[in-house]
């Protein structure tokens, strides 16, 4: 797999580069314990002649920070900053679950870069603070408690089935394939991390992004997934939002030949 190398970031990515490129290039990021993999099913939805770059998130793949300093969201944005200097020019960015959520971040920080925002079910759980969601804050509250108590005490398969379950549906675990399994294992004590992140009560990203934003969602996604959507809408009463007919939180994993050509027609009005 290539692979950035600065003083600061190791990038794990995936790279489709045509020579000439035809069109903008488009930038994915995927959710947690997931990796540039997920992607590889959309790519043949998101035009000919355009360039893909699908980065490893830090912790993923051979992606790391190597500059000592603390986790952060301006880390990870970072990283993401890293890689996109592969391209030149402004690109479309597309960001699933957590990497959703440093999208959101990486187009906050450096708007001119991004040409597009396409944005799946960013995890963006500051948006159910308040109001009628607070009892759906709560339910993810106690299933992150519950994730880093178990990775502290080394229970790191109730926590990977915990996860898997729900943003899956129940059986997902039981359903995946022992390689799949090992995988998801590694990636646990980054999630805990991740949820750290998502659930501190630091500032996020602002939430009404001004530029082309498209919002999808599965249609059978979980409740708490949906008010996020919902709050996003609310936030970009001009953002088109788009629903998956038959998937839930994992779209781009579950439903790749229903959800990609949606994006494409979206980078393709936005080009």
């Amino acid at each position: 797999m290539p692979t950035l190398e600065t003083d600061s970031f190791a990038v794990s990515h995936d790279a489709i580069l045509p020579a000439p490129a035809a069109v903008p290039p488009v930038l994915l990021l995927h959710s947690s314990a997931a990796g540039r993999w997920q992607w590889r099913g959309l790519h043949g939805h998101l035009g000919r002649g355009r360039p893909i770059i699908a980065p490893d998130l830090i912790g993923y793949g051979r992606s790391e920070d190597r500059s000592g300093r603390a986790f952060s969201m301006e880390r990870e944005v970072a990283a993401v900053s890293a890689i996109a200097g592969r391209v030149d020019g402004p690109f479309h960015l597309v960001g699933h679950s957590y990497g959703g959520c440093v999208a959101m971040g990486f187009a906050a920080s450096q708007p001119e870069r991004v040409r597009s925002l396409t944005l799946i079910e960013p995890v963006r759980f500051d948006l159910l603070r308040g109001g009628q969601d607070l009892a759906l804050l709560t339910a993810i509250e106690a299933l992150a408690s519950d994730h880093v108590l178990a990775i502290s005490e080394g229970r790191t398969r109730d926590a990977a089935a915990a996860f898997a379950d729900y943003w899956g549906g129940v059986g997902t675990w039981d359903a995946l394939p022992e390689p799949a399994r090992a995988s998801f294992l590694a990636a646990m004590p980054k999630v805990a991390l991740e949820w750290g992140l998502l659930l501190d009560g630091a500032p996020q990203a602002p939430a009404d992004r001004s530029g082309p934003t498209l919002l999808i969602e599965g249609a059978g996604t979980t409740p708490a997934a949906r008010a996020i959507m919902t709050a996003l809408a609310r936030a970009m009463p001009g953002a088109p939002r788009a629903r998956i007919k038959g998937a839930g939180h994992l779209s781009p994993i579950t439903h790749p030949s229903s959800i990609g050509p949606v994006i494409a027609r979206f980078l393709e009005d936005n080009d």
